[in-house]
């Protein structure tokens, strides 16, 4: 089956000039990327399924729940060579006197971040913020430091006919239609605008980020059949390191890290391979002791870390998150009149979560809207919702369910998950890599703290009966509010604050997504090999 997959995403390539393609085969291309707010990211490999089996292993350095242990609360560079890119001056970080005063609390967390030319980050934000029509999908939408725009309208009934169905997002500021590959924007801004512990010193750095937005440039290449231009800035990135005096002397000797928004499957392929699929970003030796962090990892890697997708809610502070998770405690009483929802597409993924989709699917729609309410994702046309620009809308059906669907795609991971979690809602998964060994360091060891985990195949086969089994599962009220009380509780490790210089340092005290994996970095927590 892997083979057949692999010859289905080969088939794939094509030149990412619109110029030199026809119609047909860009808007085949782009009809896969539309409607990804809850559907993986397009074309992956399908090493999920049946091949990896058992929960993931944990380090002694995590908390009785799976999570790790919390600690407390710009170079030198070589003279680049006429193809290098001019190096950059350093801006934006704190004062001598600011490191001075904040040694103590910094101590063992401080970041050197590699002041990287424009063109391996920011160029690409703008290259993106250029492109107009078919190519819009590709990027997104990345204004207010990549958390997208914001939602104008936080207040709406899910069913205009119940008044009981009004659906809030508070508090409004802190919502936006963020596009799910725009970690890496996300990340480094806030590092570079927030982060209290940057430093140019690098002897006393305890870790270097290099802040290369590997997800932007793929967007550009991917369906590209020509294997120079996939690899073009990656090779350049690996040249302009080559040359920097930091890289030269601190690479192997102290933690490196990168942070990569797409899938490891579009960023793996093996550089001498020449029909391989995606980017060969992540075989190039000179890379292999830096620490990856994206959204869905290879198991097998030792140097891949799973952190969580981007979702819509982007709190400033610890008074936004409470407010927002009082929000879900309200609506614990009101979810039982909707035991489950699917948001998704039938017709895209692999063989198996396509087949898997559709069971899912046909069954939704058979026991009846109290039981369960399917949205098809899409282009917005022909009764589907474009599930990317309507997050709010998302958030309405999962805020309103007991349990969310969260079928693969085309791959393991999904966005949805994430979207899930954020709603208080309890996502059912269909196969362990979906979360169990990807979200390490964000998410619960043990699985069912806040998940339901049926076999696909079994569902697939007719052996079980999904919605017979979630409604015997709701009858047990203090299991699920155990389970929804854990996913609440969830909601600040799994969100990425706003970008804010005030975050950390000025009475902020819940740790986002980014504080626990820098946390995770640097105090070196286990990552388990599959």
């Amino acid at each position: 089956m892997a083979l057949v997959l692999l010859s289905f995403y080969i088939s794939k390539g094509g030149e990412h000039d619109p110029s030199l393609l026809s119609n047909q085969h860009v808007n085949g291309h782009l009809n896969l990327l539309r409607s990804r707010q809850l559907d993986t990211p397009a074309l992956r490999s399908p090493y999920d399924q049946a091949s990896i089996a058992g929960p993931a292993s944990r380090s002694p350095t995590t908390k009785s729940d799976g999570r790790p242990k919390i600690s407390a609360s710009h170079h030198l560079q070589s003279p680049p060579s006429k193809d290098d890119p001019k190096p950059q001056k350093s801006e934006g970080l704190h004062s001598q006197k600011e490191k001075s005063q904040n040694h103590h609390n910094c101590e063992g967390k401080y970041v050197y971040l590699y002041k990287l030319p424009p063109e391996f980050n920011d160029d690409l934000v703008e290259k993106c913020g250029r492109k107009t029509g078919i190519w819009v999908p590709l990027c997104g939408n990345l204004n207010n430091n990549g958390y997208g725009p914001s939602i104008p309208n936080n207040s709406f009934y899910l069913n205009q006919s119940n008044i009981d169905s009004l659906i809030e997002l508070e508090p409004p500021h802190a919502w936006y239609r963020t596009e799910q590959f725009s970690l890496e924007v996300i990340f480094h801004e806030r590092l570079r605008k927030g982060y209290p512990c940057l430093t140019e010193d690098m002897e006393v750095a305890s870790a270097f980020y290099i802040p290369y937005y590997a997800a932007l440039d793929t967007a550009f290449t991917l369906f590209t059949p020509h294997l120079a231009t996939r690899d073009r800035l990656a090779q350049r990135l690996i040249g302009w390191l080559s040359g920097n005096e930091v890289w030269k002397n601190f690479q192997g000797i102290k933690k490196h890290f990168m942070v990569l928004g797409r899938i490891s499957w579009d960023l793996s392929r093996l550089e001498e391979v020449a029909e391989g699929w995606g980017s060969s970003l992540l075989s190039q030796v000179e890379l292999s002791n830096v620490t990856m962090l994206l959204i869905e990892r290879r198991p097998w890697a030792s140097n891949e870390i799973a952190i969580p997708y981007p979702t819509s809610f982007h709190p400033s502070s610890s008074s936004d998150v409470e407010l927002w998770q009082e929000k879900l405690r309200e609506r614990m009483s009101k979810r039982s009149k909707l035991l489950s929802s699917f948001i998704g597409s039938t017709s895209r993924g692999t063989e198996w979560s396509k087949m898997l989709r559709v069971v899912l699917a046909t069954q939704c729609n058979q026991v009846g809207a109290n039981t369960c309410q399917e949205y098809k994702c899409g282009d917005g046309n022909s009764g589907t919702l474009d599930c990317a620009r309507n997050p709010e809308h998302v958030n309405a059906l999962f805020l309103s369910s007991t349990f969310c669907l969260q079928p693969s795609g085309d791959s393991p991971t999904r966005k949805g998950i994430f979207d899930s979690l954020l709603a208080g809602c309890i996502p059912v998964l269909f196969t362990e890599s979906s979360a169990y060994n990807q979200y390490l360091w964000h998410l619960p060891q043990n699985g069912s703290l806040y998940s339901v985990l049926f076999n696909g195949d079994d569902v697939i086969h007719g052996k079980v009966d999904i919605f017979a089994s979630l409604a015997s599962i709701a009858n047990d009220t203090q299991r699920v509010h155990r389970m929804q009380e854990e996913i609440i509780n969830m909601v600040p490790h799994i969100v990425y604050a706003l970008s804010s210089t005030n975050h950390n340092s000025s009475g902020t005290t819940f740790h986002d997504a980014v504080d626990l994996a820098l946390e995770s970095l640097l105090t070196g927590t286990a990552i388990p090999v599959m």
